[in-house]
């Protein structure tokens, strides 16, 4: 495909369920009929330049809540090649690149998914136990290290549904990854140590509490970037 880079923002580290911190940018792109959202990961961040023009190859088409993207494949190397300029006007995006979206005052009121992963020491994949031992060992196919469990460091993954308590009060259902878990623990002031702790234990302790949080996360992913505390409300003088 022919493509003009209209958009590069700046180069993000996304905490991912399986694959640890990966680099990530996002880049709109645009012909004479439409324009499109592309995320580049890993090595090819940095690669487009603002205000080029590209003939683009090895791209794959993604869908997410009903929005059209492009992917840099996991195999296929990402080609790219200077092109002409094209000659008549191109289509101009109708939204900004990337806006998180901020719920300043919500509360968590569920959880479909919370998952404690074993990191190898070494390459940091996920581990886990060999049959009728105390060993766990990596999973990936170039590593296979054995290693003691107390060795391993953990990594957390969620996925919660939360209600904003502004009007109309709607319900998002958001993704957190290791540092976002630690903040949302954080935050809502549970004395929970993520190393030891269970995720039935970190379940409990998540919706036995009522405390309000605020949440800033990518409308398109849904992935959570900050969680805060907030406020507390001034008392009312007698």
């Amino acid at each position: 495909m022919k493509a003009h880079v209209l958009q590069v923002s700046s180069v993000k580290q996304i905490q991912t369920h399986n694959q640890g911190a990966l680099k990530k940018q996002e880049v709109v792109l645009a012909d004479t009929t439409n324009w499109i959202k592309l995320d580049l990961w890993q090595k090819y961040v940095n690669t487009l330049t603002k205000g080029t023009t590209y003939t683009l190859e090895n791209l794959r088409q993604k869908k997410f809540n009903n929005e059209r993207y492009l992917n840099t494949a996991k195999v296929e190397e990402f080609k790219f090649e200077e092109s002409e300029n094209f000659s008549d006007s191109l289509v101009q995006p109708d939204q900004p690149l990337y806006q998180e979206t901020t719920l300043p005052d919500c509360q968590v009121i569920g959880v479909t998914e919370a998952t404690k992963t074993l990191c190898c020491v070494s390459c940091s994949k996920k581990c886990i136990f060999r049959p009728d031992s105390s060993l766990v060992q990596c999973t990936s196919n170039s590593c296979k290290l054995m290693q003691k469990v107390e060795l391993c460091k953990s990594q957390w993954y969620l996925r919660i549904m939360v209600k904003d308590n502004a009007p109309p009060e709607k319900k998002f259902m958001l993704t957190l990854f290791h540092s976002q878990v630690q903040q949302l623990i954080d935050r809502m002031y549970l004395e929970l140590d993520l190393a030891s702790s269970t995720e039935e234990k970190v379940l409990i302790a998540i919706l036995s509490s009522k405390k309000m949080i605020s949440v800033t996360f990518d409308p398109l992913s849904h992935n959570v970037s900050s969680v805060a505390s907030m406020p507390e409300k001034p008392s009312k003088e007698l």
